[in-house]
């Protein structure tokens, strides 16, 4: 009879660390998203919270499996490492996918507020295109307030109307110069 032997604490942190890493470079430097899954799945199976957001990112984009993604962003969410790129896509699978813009607009803001740079545009085109139901000035931060301000300005010729929004851009410290 074999005795197993009892794996040292730790090495299954060290395993689902490195199956993240090949994932990940499988996704980015590779373009393989298929391959790039497996290692996720496996570096979240062993407890690795940081391929959650990144298992729900891979399977909305590039698996048009939104139901499924939906899941990992939630697990990520409940494990505190929703990161901002993962916040984002989550709340686009909101706005495009459940024509849920609220609840897109939400996780969008969180992201923007993480630093996440490209949520600053769809936030713009959710206000922007659901502007009756929403107190414009509620959620925008400096950078919002500007794609918002020239939104209105360029799409819809409201210049004094967009004009009040780059005023508050540039009062909160967006400098686009």
């Amino acid at each position: 009879m074999v005795k197993k032997q009892k794996r040292k604490p730790g090495l299954k942190q060290s395993i689902a660390a490195a199956a993240y890493k090949k994932g990940m470079d499988l996704y980015f430097a590779k373009g393989d998203p298929d391959t790039a899954l497996k290692y996720l799945m496996k570096a979240a199976k062993n407890g690795y919270a940081k391929a959650y957001g990144e298992i729900g990112i891979i399977l909305n984009r590039e698996k048009n499996r939104p139901d499924e993604a939906e899941e990992w962003f939630i697990k990520a969410e409940r494990s505190d490492s929703l990161f901002p790129a993962a916040r984002y896509e989550y709340g686009m699978l909101h706005y495009l996918e459940k024509d849920d813009w609220e609840t897109g607009l939400k996780y969008l803001l969180e992201s923007a507020h993480q630093g996440y740079e490209l949520a600053y545009g769809d936030i713009g085109s959710i206000i922007y295109m659901y502007r009756e139901n929403i107190d414009e000035a509620c959620c925008l931060d400096a950078p919002q307030a500007h794609d918002y301000g020239m939104l209105l300005i360029e799409e819809r010729g409201e210049i004094e109307r967009g004009k009040k929004y780059l005023k508050m851009a540039e009062e909160g410290g967006f400098n686009m110069r």
